[in-house]
């Protein structure tokens, strides 16, 4: 008969036991369930609710907290290598695939946290957190991208690439609006509605559910009504465009100068 632990041993098993941790945290069914916590190295980690447990994320560079043959990410492991050699077995496209995962927990995990900071009207903790979790969905586009051309065929994780772009395209937006950047945040929400149009146009979905789509009617509502909202019935970008149309450099000086001014920088559609 096993003998039963007491003293010390017992205490040490006790602090294994993550109950202790996630007691009164659910997890909730309809919505993701974050929080910020200081670890014992004074660190700030992202902790995120899953029904078996809790997942905790380092803010930068990999989730885990981990470097990868010396540099920051798998993902920049593996561009460089295709940069310089592409000597590439498949342990690294592996972990490229992994690391995939852990980018898309916590972009999760960072938008939710940026909502919560947001209603509590913490607005420079949500732009940090909106700006990673805008980081790491490049990541994710950028490691789906490399896969498929690995494999030639596109990757399960092809069919999560519009909610990568949607989701990219509506936090660039909000960050712009936060940094009262409207003209910005109006171009960044179309931009990313036509990117996504193309997306889904490329993955062979039919014009008509293209148009109903409800990620691309959302960034549409959004620049509308942030044109509404701030009396823009024009960005500068469009005036700017228009100007140029009609020969009168002067009024394109003049906006190119309000632009430079602003430090405004014309959204890419990817």
């Amino acid at each position: 008969m096993p003998m039963l632990a007491f003293g010390p041993a017992r205490e040490a098993a006790l602090s294994l036991d993550l109950s202790e941790y996630i007691d009164g945290w659910d997890c909730p069914r309809d919505h993701i369930a974050a929080r910020l916590i200081t670890g014992r190295d004074g660190s700030t980690y992202a902790q995120m609710r899953v029904d078996l447990g809790v997942l905790q994320m380092a803010l930068n560079g990999r989730p885990d907290g981990e470097r990868y043959h010396g540099l920051p990410t798998a993902l920049d492991f593996v561009q460089h290598e295709m940069r310089v050699s592409h000597d590439l077995d498949a342990s690294h496209w592996r972990e490229l695939h992994r690391e995939l995962q852990q980018f898309n927990y916590r972009r999760l995990a960072l938008s939710r946290l940026a909502d919560e900071a947001l209603e509590r009207r913490d607005n420079d903790l949500a732009k940090s957190l909106i700006a990673g979790a805008i980081s790491d969905i490049e990541g994710c586009l950028s490691a789906i991208n490399l896969l498929e051309r690995q494999s030639r065929e596109r990757p399960p994780e092809f069919n999560l690439a519009p909610t990568f772009v949607f989701n990219r395209a509506r936090l660039r937006s909000r960050l712009a609006a936060l940094d009262e950047r409207i003209d910005e945040a109006i171009e960044e929400a179309e931009a990313g509605a036509r990117s996504l149009e193309q997306m889904l146009h490329n993955l062979g979905v039919d014009g008509e559910s293209v148009e109903e789509d409800a990620g691309v009617m959302f960034l549409r509502k959004t620049a509308s009504d942030l044109r509404a909202k701030h009396q823009i019935q024009r960005t500068l970008q469009e005036q700017l465009s228009e100007a140029i149309d009609n020969d009168d450099f002067e009024a394109a000086a003049r906006l190119r100068d309000e632009m430079r001014r602003r430090g405004y920088t014309p959204p890419s559609e990817e």
